[in-house]
């Protein structure tokens, strides 16, 4: 992981940037676009593209899967911290859907204040089990996971995940990482609805 932020970049008014950031040795970590000082304060609109060039994927590997990945808008922290401060628990949840057993799945909590927290893991047909109560994490902190780690406790591929903030401001986010080509589908939860989509097949 690459810890240094102060890489500049410049763009004219109304201009594009677009640069690789091929140099993440491991696709773990956030990237950060402040403004200069003495530059507009505006935030720009950001796009990022993550995926992998899987140069060496075996051939058995089908040309659909080469390369998908995902693309990101810009997250703008204000957003979160306004709308979770206004909504009750039961909204700051955060829904991971079960599926397919070609892709393992992680998680991420990013803290902007100290947050309290809680997670669920619900089996089919809808039994489920507390699996973290009342944790902690300081503000200003990421957390990045696997669903086992995050859980502590064994997690199958048809098993649904819930966490719920429920108290403090963070933005959680997660991924579907394909076995064999390792292409990454990362999903930013909204601030306070619960966010749901199908997993990869």
């Amino acid at each position: 992981m690459i810890n240094d932020p102060s890489t500049p970049y410049f763009c004219a008014p109304h201009g594009c940037l677009e640069t690789s950031l091929g140099e993440f040795p491991k696709g773990v970590g956030s990237l950060d676009i402040i403004p200069d000082a003495d530059s507009d304060p505006t935030i720009p609109v950001a796009f990022t593209r993550i995926y992998s060039d899987i140069p060496n994927a075996p051939s058995a590997v089908p040309p659909s899967l080469l390369p998908f990945g995902s693309t990101i808008r810009e997250v703008i922290p204000a957003e979160w911290i306004a709308e979770q401060q206004a909504a009750p628990a039961e909204k700051r949840i955060v829904y991971i859907p079960g599926g397919s057993p070609a892709v393992r799945r992680s998680v991420g909590i990013r803290t902007l204040t100290p947050v309290t927290y809680s997670a669920k893991l619900i089996f089919e047909p809808g039994s489920e089990i507390t699996a973290i109560t009342g944790a902690t994490l300081p503000a200003n902190f990421t957390l990045l996971q696997s669903l086992e780690q995050f859980l502590g406790r064994p997690v199958l591929p048809s098993d649904d995940v819930r966490i719920v903030i429920e108290s403090g401001n963070a933005i959680v986010f997660y991924s579907y990482t394909h076995n064999v080509t390792n292409e990454p589908t990362v999903m930013v939860a909204p601030p306070v609805e619960t966010a749901a989509v199908l997993m990869p097949r």
